[in-house]
Order: C-alpha cells, then sequence, then structure tokens
C-alpha cells in the first residue's frame, strides 16, 4: 500500500472517530463549543422562563444565569428574567434585579425596577421567532403582522409588525389614528445595518446612545395637503437580520379646522409612550452570522467597531482590548464607553472558531483621548 494511501485511511478514521465523539456529546456542550459559554447558557434561560407562570421554572433560571461569567450579558440574563415574570410576580420581578451587579452603564438595578414598573402599561408582548425579538405593547394597539412600510417606494417595501394607536387615542385632536404608530422592521441579508436603509432620501444618519444601547439614528419630516408625517427611525447595528424600530406620526394642520372644534395632540405624552414601547424591545438573536463567508463576517465586525467609536470628551472613551483569540482585529480597539463590549466578543468568539488563522503577537494598548468626536491615543495629538 502506497503512503499516501495510508495517509488518507488514517485521516479518514480520525474524521470518523471525531464524528462519532460529535454525536455523543449533549446539546449544551456542542452549544458551549461552538458559541461560547454564556451565550449558550442565556438561551438555556430563555427556553425556561416563560410569561405563563405554570410553564416557568423561575428557579432553574436564576441558576443559570449565575453560571454565567462576570460580563455584562450576564446582567442582562437577570434583567430578561425580570421583565418576563414581573407580568405575574413583582416580587420575583425584583429578586432578579437585585442581582444585577452593573458590569456596564446598560444595566443597573434600577433600570431593571424601571423596566418591570411599566410593564403594566405595556401588558401585551410580540414574539418574533424567526427575526428574533421580542417587544411589549399596550393592550388597547391595533397589532398587524402583514404590516409593510412603503415609503421606498415601488418594490422597496419592508416587512415587519406595526403597533398602531387606538381611535381613543387621537379622539377631539389633529393627530390621525389611521397610521400613527410604532413599528418594529426588517431587512435581511445586509452587512451594515444603520438607519439610512429605512428612511428614504439622503438622510443624516447619526450614532445615538439611550441607556446604554447605541443606535443608528435617521429622522425625516413631510407635510403635504395640510397634512404632516413625521418618521424616526432606530436601527440596531450588528443585527441580522437588521432589525430597527419606526415611529410614524401622522397629524393634520389644526388651522384648517373651525376654532374650537379640535385640539392639538400631546405629543410628549405620544412620545413618551412610544419610548416605552421602543425600550421594551429584547432581541434574542443567537446565529449573528447565518450564511455569511469569513469575509462578511470579519467586515461585519470591524463596521461594528468602527459605529462604536465616538465621544464628546476624554471621559467618554474606553479601549476594548483584544490579541489572543480576538487578534484578527487587531490588539485594541477605542470605542465610546457605553458600548456593551461583551457584543463584540461574542461576534468574536464566532468568528474565531470557525475562520481565524492568526498568530497573537501584541503589545499593550497606549492611553485613550477623546479628539475630534473620535477616540484616539494620546500619541495622535
Amino acid at each position: 500500500m502506497s503512503k499516501n494511501k495510508k495517509i488518507i485511511i488514517i485521516l479518514f478514521i480520525a474524521l470518523f472517530l471525531i464524528g462519532d465523539v460529535w454525536l455523543l456529546l449533549n446539546s449544551r456542550l456542542k452549544c458551549k463549543l461552538i458559541y461560547g459559554k454564556n451565550i449558550c447558557i442565556f438561551y438555556e434561560m430563555m427556553e425556561t422562563i416563560n410569561s405563563d407562570s405554570e410553564k416557568s421554572d423561575f428557579k432553574k433560571a436564576m441558576q443559570l444565569c449565575a453560571e454565567m461569567e462576570n460580563v455584562p450579558k450576564k446582567d442582562s440574563c437577570f434583567e430578561y428574567i425580570a421583565e418576563v415574570v414581573s407580568t405575574y410576580d413583582k416580587e420575583k420581578a425584583k429578586e432578579a434585579c437585585e442581582n444585577i451587579q452593573g458590569f456596564d452603564e446598560a444595566n443597573s438595578q434600577e433600570n431593571c425596577y424601571s423596566r418591570i414598573e411599566y410593564v403594566n402599561d405595556l401588558p401585551n408582548s410580540y414574539l418574533d421567532e424567526a427575526a428574533g425579538f421580542t417587544i411589549r405593547y399596550p393592550a388597547d394597539y391595533l397589532v398587524d403582522t402583514s404590516y409593510k412600510y412603503e415609503g421606498l417606494g415601488p418594490d422597496k417595501n419592508i416587512s415587519g409588525v406595526k403597533f398602531t394607536i387606538p381611535e381613543t387615542l387621537a379622539l377631539g385632536t389633529n393627530l390621525s389614528s389611521y397610521d400613527t404608530g410604532v413599528s418594529v422592521e426588517i431587512i435581511p441579508a445586509v452587512r451594515n445595518c444603520n438607519a439610512g436603509l429605512f428612511i428614504y432620501g439622503n438622510t443624516d444618519v447619526q450614532t445615538i446612545n439611550e441607556n446604554g444601547i447605541y443606535y443608528s439614528f435617521a429622522s425625516t419630516n413631510e407635510g403635504a395637503a395640510g397634512n404632516f408625517y413625521e418618521e424616526k427611525v432606530w436601527a440596531l447595528p450588528g443585527t441580522h437580520p437588521c432589525l430597527a424600530v419606526r415611529y410614524f406620526i401622522h397629524s393634520t394642520n389644526i388651522a384648517n379646522y373651525p376654532e374650537g372644534t379640535i385640539s392639538e395632540f400631546d405629543r410628549a405624552s405620544l412620545i413618551k409612550q412610544f419610548d416605552k414601547i421602543k425600550h421594551s424591545l429584547t432581541v434574542q438573536q443567537l446565529s449573528f452570522f447565518e450564511n455569511l463567508s469569513c469575509k462578511e463576517m470579519y467586515n461585519n465586525i470591524e463596521n461594528d467597531i468602527k459605529n462604536a467609536n465616538y465621544c464628546e470628551a476624554d471621559s467618554d472613551c474606553d479601549i476594548l482590548i483584544l490579541g489572543g483569540e480576538y487578534i484578527d482585529w487587531g490588539c485594541y480597539h477605542f470605542i465610546n464607553k457605553a458600548v456593551d463590549k461583551d457584543q463584540f466578543y461574542k461576534k468574536m468568539d464566532i468568528y474565531s472558531k470557525q475562520c481565524s488563522e492568526m498568530i497573537d503577537l501584541c503589545v499593550p494598548a497606549p492611553a485613550v483621548q477623546c479628539l475630534a468626536h473620535k477616540c484616539v491615543s494620546v500619541e495622535e495629538e
């Protein structure tokens, strides 16, 4: 038998044995090997906790969160439990909030308490398993699961779900209840999820931070024939498919009505209610890079890192330490301190297990400062 044939037979036997070992592993261990411990525990917790108290195992869910490493995702785990169980047991919800340690600014016990308090205002919950998100909404809002946004022109509709205000909210005012509402919209297979994809025209797109979560934001205002249309879009960079929340506010010119017949709608109150709906959005996407090549994965993460670099002062700046298994993106990057670093690490974990061939040759990161609204090395003055 030739040497080459022997090598082929040995490789075949080795692959066969590896395949047998893989089949013997339980699903939880397989998940950890592919996605990492924290992500897998989080999704196991989601399967354990339920808005139906009879189908929920609160104790097991809490134990799962406690097993996670001390990273921001651990706080998110307890906050998720708190929000779900708050619909039927406020004391258990508060217990979950009390376990939050505040590993970053996005999660704190105070924010958790606030979220469970307004659950009473948003008693209904909508889950989209395919797109990977859950959102809450008021009981009297109308839900359109076949909604399509048509503002981008022919053959450019965006699918999603819309929550339209009830007629009673607009009664006696210049607000239209026909199409005013909040929608969650979905664009599949895009490499750079940003608000500009959801707004017509050359709109100014900004990176903004709300409660430690950074969004790609854009807005537009139009008026025609006595009607005013205000749109605001918050896209979530790094989501796959790309997710965005849209506020659509349609009002009419109050000057066109006989004096005293209607009143100006309470815009501040409406925005406050819309904000509650937006902040209740929970993204549960696991397969960040499904059907993407290694190059597309890399570019997606690199773009997210770029979007995370923004600041107003030196105190806004932080360092994302890389190297090691994350060396593909260098040794470090400068980002805003409010950005959740864990979102980068968990994506890089997936990439490194499938694509990385780099060698770690890093030196320590330098000091950082804010210059022209970007975090840079002190050496770059």
